[in-house]
């Protein structure tokens, strides 16, 4: 009956698409030797920006149900919409011996776009993991009601 009762719970957590406890670090995975964040491994244009865009991809990474793709494709969307806010912008590049202005919407979207690269690639034992933590959260919630798991 235990065993019934558990799958039921799992079943009901996984078909609403339960968010549990979502913790976010912002840019960098829980293991990763950027973290505190990519953020200051890359040092782009616009990703101090960032932050809640690296936010909300924990937290979709922590969304029952919700695939690694579609988090990170939406992850993209966010992090290419924050670029948008650099058009006409110019920004001096100190990446050369000689600095020079460059588009700062370009140079952001080629952030945006290295941070995806990064999160498509690196990114699957962070969302596995992130989807058995939130699993057995919700579990845990249902099965002691909110209490303390007494094991």
């Amino acid at each position: 009956m235990k065993n019934l009762f558990c799958y039921i719970a799992c079943c009901i957590a996984i078909l609403n698409t339960t968010v549990a406890i979502a913790q976010s670090n912002g840019c960098g995975s829980e293991n990763s030797i950027a973290t505190p964040g990519v953020v200051k491994f890359f040092e782009p244009q616009g990703a101090k920006d960032f932050k809640a865009a690296c936010d909300k991809h924990d937290k979709d990474y922590q969304t029952i149900g919700k695939s690694k793709e579609d988090a990170d494709t939406d992850f993209h969307k966010t992090t290419t919409n924050i670029c948008k806010k650099y058009e006409g912008k110019t920004v001096t590049d100190n990446s050369s011996r000689v600095p020079k202005q460059v588009d700062a919407q370009k140079k952001c979207q080629k952030s945006a776009d290295k941070f995806y690269k990064s999160v498509k690639k690196h990114g699957h034992e962070a969302y596995n993991k992130a989807q058995e933590k939130a699993k057995r959260e919700t579990l845990n919630k249902i099965w002691y009601r909110g209490g303390e798991n007494p094991y």
